[in-house]
């Protein structure tokens, strides 16, 4: 920008000192990067291999029966709720709601898990 009598010098030494800084802080970035990560890598006990222990994302294994029967007991519960909220009888939204959790955990227990292996 120029200012009233021409001159460039205000706005380069703002420039200037913006530039010095970003890089400033771009080289302390970095060497905590490098850092952090020279720290989280591992070797993995009994091979020369490295791995990254920070990239463990994995959900742990829950059996197939006991997800069925999670999503079982949620739906009978909305449906339970729901029955009642409409003003189904009490013994008539149990029962109903109980026979179709069956029914769903059913479905889910045998269609419902993903099988490795080519497509079919």
């Amino acid at each position: 920008m120029l200012s009233a009598s021409g001159n460039l010098r205000p706005a380069t030494v703002g420039i200037k000192a913006a530039q010095g800084w970003t890089a400033q802080f771009a080289e302390s970035f970095e060497r905590i990067f490098n850092a952090s990560v020279r720290a989280r890598v591992a070797r993995a006990p009994g091979s020369g291999i490295q791995y990254d222990s920070a990239v463990h994302l994995r959900m742990p294994s829950i059996d197939h029966g006991v997800q069925s029967f999670i999503w079982a007991l949620l739906f009978f519960l909305i449906l339970w709720f729901g029955m009642l909220l409409i003003g189904v009888s009490d013994g008539t939204a149990l029962i109903l709601s109980l026979v179709a959790a069956g029914a769903i955990f059913l479905f889910i227990r045998v269609n419902g898990e993903d099988r490795p292996g080519p497509p079919v």
